[in-house]
This record gives C-alpha cells, sequence and structure tokens, in this order.
C-alpha cells in the first residue's frame, strides 16, 4: 500500500491490515516543524511495515506506485476547518498518479478525490469512516 503526499502533522496513518506494507512516498514541507513531523513518524515507524520514500525523482515515485496494489490517501480527514480549501485536496493530482500507475484508490471524500474516484469500480471513496470500513475495501483487493 502507497500513499502518495506532501507529509505534514495534519496527515493520517492508516491502521495497516495484516501482512501489508505501507510506503509513504512524497514531499515534506520545509521548515523545522515538519522536518520534526517526519523524524517522529519515522521513530514510531521503527519495528513496523513502513517504508519512507521522500524527495525522491518522479521516475522512483512512479516505479512505488506500479508495485504497490493500494495507494490511501485521506487528506482532509483530520481537517481543522471544513471551510479552508487548504485543509482538502483540491484536485487529487497524487490519486491521478496513482491511478494511472495501476493502484486501487482509496481516498477520502473531500475535494477533487469525489470527482475522480468512482465508488464500487475497484475504487474507494471514504465518506463514512465506522467500523467495519477496511474490510470492506479489503475484500476489492482479494
Amino acid at each position: 500500500m502507497c500513499t502518495l503526499c506532501t507529509l505534514a502533522p495534519a496527515a493520517r496513518r492508516p491502521e495497516l491490515p495484516p501482512e501489508t506494507r505501507l510506503l509513504l512516498a512524497g514531499n515534506v514541507w520545509p521548515g523545522e516543524e515538519h522536518e520534526r513531523y517526519v523524524a517522529d513518524l519515522r521513530q514510531e515507524a521503527e519495528g513496523l511495515p513502513i517504508d519512507f520514500l521522500l524527495g525522491q525523482s518522479a521516475d522512483v515515485i512512479q516505479a512505488a506506485l506500479q508495485s504497490s496494489l493500494v495507494q490511501w490517501h485521506m487528506t482532509g480527514l483530520a481537517a481543522h476547518s471544513h471551510n479552508d480549501p487548504a485543509d482538502h485536496e483540491h484536485f487529487g493530482i497524487s490519486i491521478v498518479e496513482g491511478m494511472s500507475a495501476g493502484c486501487l484508490p482509496i481516498a477520502y471524500c473531500v475535494g477533487g478525490a469525489s470527482d475522480i474516484i468512482t465508488p464500487g469500480a475497484a475504487q474507494v471513496l471514504a465518506c463514512h469512516l465506522g467500523e467495519g470500513w477496511v474490510p470492506s475495501w479489503l475484500a476489492l483487493c482479494a
């Protein structure tokens, strides 16, 4: 499973299903706060099936996406405001990149994601994240 994003403190990390590796790919916002956040994430990830692929070329990112079954994209889930577009996915270019690489997209239903993803067409648009939603999308991966 791959998440392609810009890492910042508002990002939300998924609970991993058994036997799944999570690849955090993308960039880090400049600044001490964001660097500290990534350092904390790396420390939390020690011993877990989580890898980091940060600040790499487009070719390296594309290869990582092509080797992943699922692209997890939850930008906006931990948003402080539903009125500030900066807290949400504006267009969803990383979702489009993942889909073009063959990843099953699982995205939060705000901003561009709701225009790009067709729920049920081997794509998941997560709008109501109650108990049991993870097994429902795992069935699509089987």
